[in-house]
């Protein structure tokens, strides 16, 4: 047997035509196309083994040249179609206007007519025509799609020619337009996932067609052109990886980059709120009065944030007489927090007024008013008069002040309630002195908001009523204890969820037994 010839090959032609010889009549009609295919693969062998490595030159150039031939008067059809408005593209996507300028000019691009009747028969089906109605069954095939899809059919039929120019088979360029975020109306960004499984679809799409079209007396021809879209193919698939795999690092590259910039930006401003909370840490009261037997004060204070928005202060007028007040900017956070060296400078101010909690208020908030923007205050301010035997006191529109009796059997409570607008909204108001008499050992109570406003997981409120039982409760409890518990009742209330405002709980214990 003389070497090169078809009977050399371990698997020759020879033996598979006695192997289709063998098959019965019944089944070999029913197996024909297999059959066909099957010695094509054994010519396609024996031709390799002929010129190992390659194709022969003039094979290669006429097959690569004849499915070109075919797949550019399949898109050509393709494009009448649309056009002619009876193709896969409906009536009225066919008809706007930037994706029937696409259609127009890719006709102008393959030299075909571009004037074709409505009367002509459309029934075949085309390949761009079969891989759209494929996509379409998970991608919503919009104008900028179709046109970006098409814009990859075109390239991959060039692809099969030599002497065309980069412009037209350069898929890097085609994957970096379509791949780029929008820059503009209209422009929608493709995936990486919708690229590819577009490409697998066209390739298998191109097959079956050349299949179909080559099955009889041109079988070599179609394993051949088969092998060449597959490797157009992998191409494609390639440098779409590479071009993916270019962008992540570079987004990654942005990401650390930004990573990197927060990461410096929030150091910068943990040392500013570090400094800003060292700062107004120096404004809030860190000593209390504490040589008066007739008198025990508390203060139980927990800021949202570093920086707070209560304000308190407690202190002596005379020898008879002492001053509690506390004092809630509206919201929390930064936003409350940058007023108050504001708030503590007018306090100072208004020094020369603490004996009288009215007119201090009146003046208080003369002073606040047009300097907080939008912003207001809510204050309550109680003189505790131990020679009298009474409160005398000013809320603006602050929560409501509690006043327990320690007396033994007694569990009354008295609300001292706001009697005057919040301040540094309205330029005068008149805040009226409010007296209550003290007749036994009692507890004042004043606190924030940010207490009674606690909300749980089924965004209840904590309320005023379950702090007051709370303080109720603990009517016999010191008042460090108080505050324990009142924090602890406040953790089971609310749970993991975090505070939204600033707590602040003042106590004061008066005790008119040992009132001289």
């Amino acid at each position: 047997m003389r070497e090169g010839s078809d009977d050399s090959h371990p698997f020759s032609l020879k033996a598979a035509r006695d192997l289709v010889q063998s098959i019965p009549p019944p089944l070999h009609n029913e197996l024909q196309f297999e059959i066909d295919m099957f010695q094509s693969r054994l010519e396609l062998l024996a031709l390799r083994s002929r010129s190992p490595g390659s194709f022969p030159e003039v094979d290669r150039q006429r097959i690569c040249e004849n499915v070109y031939e075919f797949l550019r008067d399949d898109l050509i059809y393709f494009l009448q179609k649309s056009l002619a408005r009876g193709g896969t593209l409906s009536d009225k996507m066919a008809e706007r206007g930037q994706l029937r300028r696409a259609l127009l000019n890719a006709l102008r691009e393959f030299r075909a007519d571009t004037i074709f009747s409505v009367r002509d028969d459309h029934s075949r089906l085309s390949i761009p025509e079969k891989w759209y109605q494929h996509l379409s069954q998970t991608v919503l095939l919009n104008e900028e799609k179709i046109i970006h899809y098409l814009d990859i059919y075109r390239h991959q039929i060039y692809s099969l020619l030599n002497n065309v120019s980069l412009d037209h088979s350069d898929f890097r360029s085609i994957i970096r337009r379509m791949a780029r975020d929008p820059g503009g109306e209209g422009h929608e960004r493709m995936t990486f996932e919708e690229m590819y499984r577009a490409e697998m679809i066209l390739r298998d799409e191109i097959q079956f067609t050349l299949l179909r079209e080559y099955s009889r007396g041109r079988r070599l021809d179609y394993l051949i052109g088969k092998e060449y879209i597959v490797k157009i193919t992998d191409e494609f698939i390639h440098i779409l990886h590479q071009e993916f795999e270019s962008q992540l690092q570079h987004s990654l590259s942005e990401q650390k980059r930004i990573v990197a910039n927060l990461a410096a930006e929030k150091t910068n401003l943990d040392s500013e709120l570090k400094a800003a909370s060292h700062q107004q840490s120096r404004l809030l009261q860190s000593k209390l009065p504490a040589d008066d037997a007739r008198i025990r004060f508390h203060v139980w204070y927990q800021p949202l944030m570093a920086l707070g928005g209560d304000f308190y202060r407690i202190f002596p007028i005379d020898e008879h007489r002492y001053g509690l007040f506390l004092l809630d900017i509206a919201g929390h956070g930064l936003g409350a927090a940058m007023y108050m060296n504001t708030v503590a400078n007018a306090f100072e101010d208004m020094r020369k007024y603490l004996g009288r909690a009215g007119r201090f208020m009146r003046h208080f908030n003369a002073a606040l008013y047009g300097r907080l923007g939008d912003n207001f205050l809510t204050a309550f301010y109680g003189i505790i008069n131990l020679r009298k035997k009474r409160i005398e006191y000013a809320s603006a529109g602050h929560t409501r002040s509690l006043l327990f009796s320690l007396a033994i059997g007694k569990a009354r409570v008295r609300f001292l309630k706001p009697n005057g607008k919040v301040l540094g909204i309205f330029k005068k108001v008149e805040y009226p002195d409010t007296e209550v008499p003290l007749r036994e050992d009692s507890r004042l109570i004043a606190f924030t908001d940010g207490i009674s406003e606690t909300f749980n997981a089924r965004s209840e409120l904590f309320s005023e009523k379950r702090l007051v039982e709370t303080c109720r409760r603990g009517r016999s409890m010191s008042q460090e204890d108080l505050a324990r518990q009142v924090e602890k009742d406040l953790l089971s209330f609310s749970g993991a969820l975090r505070p939204e405002d600033d707590r602040t709980m003042l106590q004061a214990d008066i005790f008119l037994r040992n009132s001289r």
